[in-house]
């Protein structure tokens, strides 16, 4: 599966849970910055609840590479520099 098709929280939760296959191919701190963004923006994070927030920052810690620390900081970051 190319990670680009994955647009639902139940497909997140099917790659976090073994069910769907997944490969990263971002190989730069600046890939990875960016697939990330990528994914926030696409699966529309700032509107999601607690629960489904955290699924998508285990996705996204899981095939960034990233600790979670990192994650939080990263998507901190993000939002405090987007409007709205």
């Amino acid at each position: 599966m190319n990670e680009t098709q994955v647009r639902t929280l139940e497909q997140v939760r099917q790659v976090l849970e073994g069910t769907q296959a997944l490969l990263l191919n971002a190989r730069q701190p600046e890939e990875r910055y960016a697939w990330i963004a990528q994914v926030l923006q696409r699966l529309a994070y700032r509107r999601l609840g607690r629960n489904n927030r955290g699924a998508v920052l285990a996705y996204v810690q899981r095939f960034s590479g990233y600790s979670r620390a990192q994650v939080t900081r990263l998507i901190a970051r993000r939002k405090s520099a987007s409007p709205g």
